[in-house]
């Protein structure tokens, strides 16, 4: 499914992937991952805590509000 394609490729060189990745979204792992390391791209992750869900602070009867409130 994932390939470095040289349509990318023409346009220079592939150095860095940014990805979601947190303990509940482990899916970059099969795929993503094994390709970057074997072509030498660095990966970096964006919400590993999803949000700030997986810190211990959010309760069962948080009510998201401002920029969040969107997403429920």
């Amino acid at each position: 499914m994932l390939t470095i394609s040289a349509s990318i490729c023409q346009y220079g060189e592939l150095d860095i992937i940014q990805a979601k990745y947190s303990i509940l979204d482990r899916a970059m792992e099969n795929e993503l991952l094994p390709l970057c390391r074997d072509n030498g791209i660095v990966v970096q992750v964006y919400s590993p805590l999803e949000q700030g869900l997986l810190t211990g602070t959010i309760t069962r009867d948080y009510v998201p509000g401002g920029a969040r409130a969107n997403k429920v």
